[in-house]
């Protein structure tokens, strides 16, 4: 039934992800445009603090913000510890007049916790992209005093907000501040001073968590210290473990263990999971069966704890026992003992003229703790190995055991996770058989021998599976289910109105253009590419260069307004306006985005345009290609499935992957949306203007040159990758004074020779600064720190606290 189970999930994620809609176009992300905290120490050791932050929202229609202030860490010098933060009296406003009611709830758990403001209305979306909060509150347990001086360490902001255009932090106290120092992340210059009493600090585009650290005159602050409470856990936690082994003469043996735990305490009672080999391999061809009676599970009184069997883990030579206990959890003292009992036949076997005790001295999620094992035999111990079971059949040697012996006992101890790992390592005595009066248990045959061969068979087919399913797939992508199409009775490039149409065929040969196509920039690269590509944009800012309307860097990168230009596109405009308003600033990975989301946007209006593109055919490869795939995937997921193998999720894994890579190699043509007869015409016309700058000679342009056509037809080679080749014709045509000299003064190139490289640079740098950021983690902050920020290591490691915010 298992395998159904997990038969059904591989299945339920094959088709959620082939399912998915294709997601749009990557929106541009929200920045903060200024952050402004102020944190004013009070003699009592407590502290205001006040944010404001101003917000531009990645699109209208948002409802407000959501403000994190972590209340709950772990303290770094002592794990065992959390620091918590009391946050009280909050309140919250908008300058800019957007609702400020809010909402307050407390996230987390175990020693992470935080207070989560929803700031704004449900009912009510913003008509404006921005808009300004100012976020009040008093603060407890921030303070720490180092060596009598009191001192504040806290992270300002966390790694999970939008990147930061203006960032300020002012630090004061009852009688002014000693020190100050910011840290941040490398790429970020956050700079200090101490003027008026209070600590300055100053940073832009900042994309990282960001600490302060100020340091204020022994006694002027009481309190200084932070507010401890016993670690809270989020799962039971193991102390120590302690095992005992008494082998009787007759073969069985009494086996005790004691496990001192540590137990959250948000719930009445907790649940402890524990486990005992119920088979081993013995060697290649034979296997040891353990059987187990007497079975107890009491606390440190004596009480017994209810228990109850979780059923067989693992399969085949190498199986354990499960047991789940349900221990009560005392919120005043979480430390409980819990004493394991048993008595086991079939852990001693008689191989020869050797009697072999195989035994794990590891339980379930206890393989990190201290622990001790003693041995107590009916007979002298000869040797003790630690045995490995591994994935190869039977068992091996492993590491030295660590155990000292002495006569009929064997001791061992671990501290940590120097000894035996959990579930696939085994302690091993040995001693004299004559010891034992009574028949053991005998060997039984080994269950791996078919399994192995079952799992030579399953890798044959998970693998041979996963290749045949991606060829299938490439051979999919081979077939067209939709054609340009061109106008049948004029040559391409000509629009012919309502005439008739044709799918276009390879024998087609495309004029020459002689000037520049109408159709704008990116949209001629869509047409091109069927999507967006960051040599668009690299073209279209160049084009917005040459008209005047912006200057361009590329080291570092630069996007900066030059002037006023009439007769812009609303898209270009978009563009203009998200440039930086000086040439020495540089651009910033929010401003990036925007430009890159205000093409992509015009773009995608295109796509939908029927005059130019096709009716979308990409349902139709979707079912072939789901139809196709999933006879043989279902055959291959079901014959894996019967053969029973310990790897058979893995080997699922393989066909699906092949044929997730069959289905993308099958869609990936389909696709490019083909072009309506209007949208190829448009097309050609491009076409036949990059086969004029690819092959145009300096003789050719002499007699069609003006005066300013390099910099007309720049962008242009630009799109086409064609900026070496133009910029050399035209020198060759400037030399003979047909045109003007080629004017780079709308990018910082050192001279005409390396333009090409420059705007190669510009281009790459665009790609990497506009591109989606990568998720990161919700946390609002460290670590509770336990070194001053001013010792001579550098730091105290990050700040406590902190904050972090999101829109929703």
């Amino acid at each position: 039934m298992h395998r159904v189970l997990r038969l059904i999930g591989v299945l339920a994620l094959i088709l959620g992800t082939a399912l998915l809609p294709p997601g749009p176009a990557h929106a541009a992300d929200d920045e903060v445009r200024r952050l402004d905290a102020q944190f004013e120490v009070q003699p009592d050791g407590s502290m205001l603090v006040r944010y404001e932050l101003h917000w531009r929202f990645a699109e209208k229609g948002r409802h407000g913000i959501d403000f994190r202030i972590a209340t709950r860490e772990n303290w770094e010098p002592d794990p065992s510890q959390d620091v918590v933060y009391r946050v009280d009296d909050i309140e919250v406003s908008s300058p800019s007049g957007a609702p400020a009611t809010f909402t307050e709830r407390t996230s987390g758990y175990g020693s992470e916790e935080e207070i989560v403001l929803r700031i704004g209305d449900p009912n009510i979306e913003l008509d404006t992209r921005d808009a300004s909060y100012v976020i009040s509150y008093r603060l407890d347990g921030a303070m720490r005093t180092f060596d009598g001086i009191p001192e504040l360490q806290w992270d300002v902001i966390s790694d999970n907000y939008p990147e930061i255009e203006e960032f300020i932090v002012t630090v004061s106290g009852p009688d002014g501040v000693d020190r100050a120092r910011c840290d941040s992340s490398p790429d970020t210059e956050c700079t200090d001073e101490i003027r008026d009493g209070a600590a300055h600090f100053r940073a832009e585009d900042v994309t990282s968590a960001t600490s302060v650290y100020v340091q204020f005159p022994p006694g002027s602050v009481d309190n200084a210290e932070p507010t401890l409470e016993q670690r809270r856990l989020s799962a039971p936690e193991q102390q120590e473990h302690e095992s005992l082994v008494e082998v009787d003469p007759d073969g069985s043996a009494r086996v005790r263990h004691e496990m001192q735990y540590l137990l959250p305490v948000d719930d009445e009672s907790e649940t402890l999971r524990l486990e005992v080999a119920e088979r081993l391999p013995w060697d290649v061809d034979r296997d040891q069966v353990i059987e187990y009676s007497d079975v107890s599970v009491t606390d440190q009184d004596g009480q017994a704890l209810a228990w109850t069997d979780a059923g067989v883990r693992g399969q085949h030579s190498n199986r354990k026992r499960q047991l789940e206990v349900e221990v009560p959890v005392d919120p005043t003292d979480p430390a409980v003992t819990v004493i394991f009992e048993y008595t086991t036949r079939g852990a001693v076997v008689v191989d020869g003229d050797l009697a072999v005790l195989r035994f794990s001295p590891v339980l379930a999620s206890s393989y990190s703790v201290p622990r001790t094992v003693e041995f107590r035999m009916p007979g002298p111990v000869r040797t003790v190995r630690m045995l490995s079971i591994g994935r190869d059949p039977g068992v091996r040697e492993s590491t030295d055991p660590q155990v000292s012996v002495d006569g009929s006992t064997a001791r061992g101890a671990w501290e940590g996770s120097d000894g035996p790992v959990i579930t696939n390592e085994v302690l091993s005595v040995e001693f004299a058989a004559s010891s034992l009066t009574g028949a053991v248990p005998p060997l039984v045959d080994s269950l791996d021998k078919e399994h192995r061969r079952t799992t030579r068979l399953g890798w044959a087919t998970g693998v041979g599976g996963g290749l045949g399913l991606a060829g299938l797939g490439v051979a999919l992508g081979r077939l067209r289910l939709g054609r340009d199409r061109r106008y049948a009775n004029v040559p391409p490039g000509v629009i012919d109105g309502n005439g008739p149409v044709r799918p276009v065929r390879r024998s087609d040969e495309v004029p020459v253009v002689f000037g520049a196509p109408e159709a704008p920039l990116h949209i001629a690269g869509l047409l091109r590419d069927r999507e967006f590509e960051p040599i668009h944009m690299g073209a279209v800012l160049v084009d917005l260069a040459v008209k005047g309307a912006v200057t361009l860097r590329s080291h570092p990168l630069g996007v900066a307004r030059a002037g006023e230009v009439e007769g812009l596109t609303h898209t270009e405009r978009e563009i203009v306006r998200d440039a930086t308003d000086h040439p020495n600033d540089m651009l910033s990975p929010a401003r990036a985005r925007l430009m890159r989301a205000a093409i992509e946007r015009d773009q995608q209006n295109y796509l939908k345009d029927r005059h130019w593109f096709q009716p979308d055919r990409d349902g139709w490869r979707f079912l072939l290609t789901i139809a196709a795939l999933a006879v043989p995937l279902l055959a291959g997921l079901w014959f894996i499935g019967r053969l029973g193998v310990d790897n058979e999720f893995m080997l699922w894994m393989l066909l699906v992957f092949g044929a997730g890579v069959g289905f993308v190699a099958a869609r990936s043509r389909g696709s490019r949306p083909a072009l309506q007869a209007r949208g190829r015409a448009v097309l050609d016309e491009v076409e036949g203007f990059r086969t004029y700058l690819a092959t145009a000679e300096a003789e050719q342009l002499n007699f069609e040159a003006d005066r300013d056509i390099y910099r007309r037809y720049l962008p242009w080679a630009v799109l086409f990758d064609l900026t070496d080749r133009w910029t050399r014709v035209c020198q060759q045509v400037a030399e003979s004074g047909r045109i003007d000299p080629p004017d780079t003064s709308f990018i910082a190139a050192t001279s005409i020779g390396n333009l090409g490289s420059e705007l190669k640079t510009f281009t790459s740098n665009m790609r990497s600064t506009s591109a989606p950021p990568s998720s990161s983690s919700s946390s609002s902050g460290g670590s509770g720190g336990g070194s001053s920020g001013f010792s001579s290591g550098g730091g105290g490691g990050g700040g406590g606290g902190g904050t972090s915010a999101s829109s929703w």
